[in-house]
């Protein structure tokens, strides 16, 4: 009886060979790998191809495994903020290729959202100032010192509440933090 093989979600050798049959077919101006995965599958499907730029985001603080990974399949590192820039910096990708391009969202694009149910939903009036932070609940993102800083924060403005958005790891410790401040 034959084992299957889990999916390789697009990292194995056939995955990689038809990427490169595409590139060369596309023949793309840029590449755009939003993550290590991504890099690591296009940059290696791009080897010996004449692609003008092989840009990498990075979006996390999380150490640099591999400078070597991005300084050999990218010509550009697009850091969407400058912690994540020091944290390519540390990690040995040179401070040339490092572009910063901060994450955010276009104010336009929120125009849609239906303010009144929202803020029914988290049970918040129209006169007080909301507080919304969507995240995942990891260590990393400091929310446990935003949650330390509110009561200071409503000391100064008393009408202000704080939702958090997300899930994690933490997201049972910051409850109970909630509920202790």
């Amino acid at each position: 009886r034959r084992r299957s093989r889990p999916p390789r979600r697009g990292r194995g050798p056939s995955s990689l060979w038809q990427t490169r049959r595409w590139l060369k077919e596309i023949g793309p101006d840029v590449t755009h790998a939003h993550d290590g995965h991504a890099l690591t599958a296009v940059g290696l499907a791009s080897l010996g191809l004449a692609i003008p730029l092989r840009v990498a985001a990075r979006r996390v603080d999380f150490p640099i495994r591999s400078a070597s990974k991005f300084t050999r399949l990218a010509d550009v590192v697009i850091a969407i903020s400058n912690p994540v820039a020091q944290v390519c910096r540390v990690g040995g990708i040179p401070d040339a290729m490092i572009r910063i391009v901060h994450s955010g969202v276009d104010p336009s694009r929120a125009q849609s959202g239906h303010r009144r149910r929202g803020r029914v939903g988290l049970g918040i009036e129209d006169d007080e100032l909301l507080i919304l932070v969507v995240a995942n609940l990891t260590d990393h993102k400091g929310h446990e010192y935003l949650l330390e800083a509110m009561p200071r924060v409503i000391d100064g403005v008393p009408n202000v509440q704080l939702a958090l958005a997300g899930s994690g790891e933490l997201e049972v410790s910051l409850r109970r933090q909630a509920r202790s401040l």
